[in-house]
């Protein structure tokens, strides 16, 4: 298998796509015996060109043992617009999750992906290790590697990822109180996988804390590829940014938790915080960035909405480029009336520091997410040109929670002043359903692009406790961009 596609090239300045997304042959569920109450599609990860393709089903039941959980890794079989008829993905590999006494450990409740697929990682937000001294905050980041053995090709387990924290220059476990739990509720992964970011924000709590680390082997900043030694572990603890800190940097109030949903750039040099509670539920994105040549990250703007309104939670899902160029936050707009969802791109230039609105981005009324929306439910692809929004709550033909995606494209011409400048401009490209309309399925509730915004994937996860079956759905736009 080969997952090395080049996306660190530059990419195009326009979208040059010119079909529609048509849906693949071949539909994505858990194993025949599993795919009941297993929340496949809870979260889902694609690498940069499309070939690698994970998906958690967090609470799979295994050897009898409920929410034990297990995450699906599945390669692309064939070429954008070839016709033979072959399966698009195939599951290359099923990781299912480690119980530790009674703690089932809820494995794939988050997954993310390298942009090369080598790497990934997937949450445990369960799991506990009563071994460690001082025994961390439950939740476990496990990390998996691309190797080769005997000819074969497999992802192995490398690491567990625990909450750490600094104290008198020593790195030790963190249990920051009562109020933290779940390690892991959401996490990104840089696109070159050096760097990690793993979120603990339980709802209407007033807690909230970001954890990042890197490679061991980057002790020396991006200076070739490195290799590490194989005791070394492979990710170290750099910092975190608690809920104290990171309202006092920003100047923004809340009596609920902070950090919601996160994303990472191409180096990990780029930290975007999604903050749906503050501001009276109004919601902010925080922007952190690294400063150079070393291990911190440091405040640098507040992000908000054009239009501003309470209840709307905006930021309750974030993506970025890997250049880091553009950023895109969605508003859920559960609360609001009538409920309307929507998504903002924001823009810097490569020599600028700071962000603009470039774009909002509005739905099609009543598209809308819920405060309890799962998942990553807005990606943008790296080259800019494509940002998929789902929106988990929409009715359908009187029936309730189907969802639906409304995809968007940007186009480019030459300004006014006619100086040669490029003006970019956001229009509605695309609205999608779920090929069968299903009650309560939430198509929608987390999407993925490749690089190039021509492979989609769309979950349709299934929320407990009903009796349904969670499917991922992929989709490919047949040209070149």
């Amino acid at each position: 298998m080969s997952v090395d596609c080049g996306c660190e090239k530059k990419f195009p300045l326009c979208c040059k796509q010119a079909y529609d997304f048509v849906l693949d042959s071949h539909v994505l569920v858990a194993d025949d015996c599993d795919k009941l109450k297993s929340q496949f599609g809870r979260s889902i990860a694609m690498s940069c060109d499309g070939r690698i393709l994970v998906v958690g089903a967090p609470l799979l039941t295994v050897n009898d043992i409920d929410n034990t959980g297990a995450i699906y890794i599945y390669e692309r079989q064939r070429s954008i617009g070839a016709t033979v008829k072959t399966p698009d993905y195939k599951l290359l590999q099923k990781i299912v999750g480690a119980p530790a006494g009674s703690f089932p450990p809820v494995f794939g409740y988050k997954v993310a992906i390298s942009g090369n697929g080598q790497r990934i990682v997937a949450s445990a937000v369960n799991a506990k290790n009563t071994s460690l001294v001082p025994e961390p905050v439950s939740g476990i980041v496990y990390v998996f590697d691309y190797t080769c053995s005997n000819g074969k090709g497999y992802y192995k387990l490398v690491q567990q990822v625990y909450a750490q924290q600094i104290v008198a220059d020593e790195i030790i476990y963190d249990n920051p109180g009562p109020n933290a739990a779940n390690f892991g509720n959401a996490l990104a992964l840089s696109f070159d996988g050096r760097v990690l970011a793993v979120e603990i924000s339980p709802t209407n709590i007033p807690f909230g804390k970001i954890y990042i680390y890197e490679d061991s082997s980057c002790n020396v900043l991006r200076v070739g590829c490195c290799v590490k030694p194989e005791a070394e572990p492979v990710f170290v603890f750099r910092q975190n940014m608690d809920r104290a800190r990171l309202l006092s940097d920003s100047g923004l109030v809340t009596v609920n938790g902070v950090a919601d949903s996160v994303a990472l750039d191409n180096h990990g040099d780029v930290v975007v915080i999604g903050c749906k509670e503050v501001q009276s539920a109004e919601g902010r994105i925080l922007v952190y960035k690294r400063v150079p040549d070393t291990f911190t990250w440091v405040f640098d703007q507040t992000l908000s909405s054009p239009s501003p309104a309470g209840g709307e939670h905006f930021g309750v899902s974030v993506d970025i480029t890997a250049d880091g160029t553009r950023v895109v936050g969605e508003a859920g707009g559960n609360t609001v009336n009538p409920p309307r969802g929507y998504g903002v791109v924001f823009y810097r230039f490569p020599t600028d520091t700071q962000y603009t609105t470039e774009s909002v981005l509005p739905s099609a009324a009543p598209d809308f997410n819920f405060l309890n929306a799962f998942d990553v439910q807005i990606a943008i692809s790296d080259n800019g040109c494509i940002v998929a929004i789902g929106y988990e709550g929409t009715p359908f033909n009187s029936q309730n929670n189907c969802g639906d995606v409304v995809i968007y494209e940007r186009k480019c011409q030459e300004n006014e002043n006619d100086d040669g400048n490029i003006v970019s401009t956001w229009q509605s490209r695309q609205r999608l359903f779920e090929p069968t309309s299903r009650p309560e399925h939430r198509f929608g509730n987390a999407v993925a692009l490749d690089s190039k915004g021509l492979i989609l994937a769309v979950a349709s996860p299934a929320p407990q406790p009903t009796d349904l079956v969670g499917k991922v759905y992929t989709y490919r736009a047949p040209t070149t961009c």
